[in-house]
């Protein structure tokens, strides 16, 4: 949406997370809860760097399984077992989030993100944008033995979830060397993660703020609405 102006200077209030946290819940890797699968060499162990079912850790290094034909076309994902979020929809906790720190040398075409399992449409979700940066000091092996990078997923908003969704959701990491096909890219590193669940703002920030069509007395203004506001100072 946009919005023509003539003041020159704007103000976008903004209101803080809720801290209840009905869900506040770890991985608590190694879990053998978790379940780890996918189409990756499984029995090459400088392939599967860390499996969170054992280790604290999951890592994947997609460079050591090589550039051979008919195995170079990879995923591999780490599953959580079922979260019931009936409890957090009930007392009004409405937005979930993931953090941790992980590690992630990036190449071009690799997909890194994370899901949620959506009982209704039986499928995975992407939750959030893609991890598509190299973290600093990324190593090309061996990716649990540097300094790791702390990150917050995007909020995933369940407030329009039904029954089923709900008490069926489960959450996961994924990793695909290229979803267009066969490829050749290096790995990742993630440490035991958290989900949460907070109390949504009465008024979410805004989001995508940006201005064009500047002149001396105007400029147009467009942005995405977080909540249901339909009138903007």
């Amino acid at each position: 949406m946009k919005k023509i102006t003539f003041l020159c200077l704007i103000f976008l209030a903004g209101t803080s997370y809720g801290f209840s946290q009905t869900l506040n819940e770890s991985a608590n890797w190694p879990n053998a809860g978790w379940t780890v699968a996918g189409v990756f060499d499984a029995a090459n162990p400088d392939v599967f760097e860390a499996d969170p079912t054992v280790d604290a850790n999951f890592a994947y290094d997609d460079d050591d399984q090589g550039n051979v034909t008919g195995s170079n076309d990879n995923e591999i994902y780490a599953e959580s077992p079922v979260i019931d979020l009936s409890a957090a929809f009930g007392a009004g906790e409405t937005w979930l989030t993931v953090s941790g720190d992980y590690v992630h040398r990036y190449l071009l075409a690799d997909f890194l993100t994370y899901q949620y399992w959506d009982v209704d449409a039986a499928a995975w979700m992407d939750w959030g944008a893609p991890f598509a940066t190299n973290t600093a000091g990324a190593p090309t092996d061996d990716y649990c033995s540097v300094t790791a990078v702390v990150y917050t997923t995007d909020v995933l908003n369940i407030v329009g979830f039904t029954a089923t969704q709900l008490s069926g959701f489960q959450y996961r990491i994924y990793y695909n060397d290229d979803l267009a096909g066969a490829d050749w890219n290096y790995g990742f590193c993630f440490s035991s993660p958290t989900i949460a669940s907070v109390t949504p703002p009465s008024c979410p920030d805004p989001s995508a703020l940006s201005a064009s069509g500047i002149t001396d007395t105007t400029a147009d203004l467009a942005w995405t609405e977080a909540g249901s506001a339909t009138a903007w100072n």
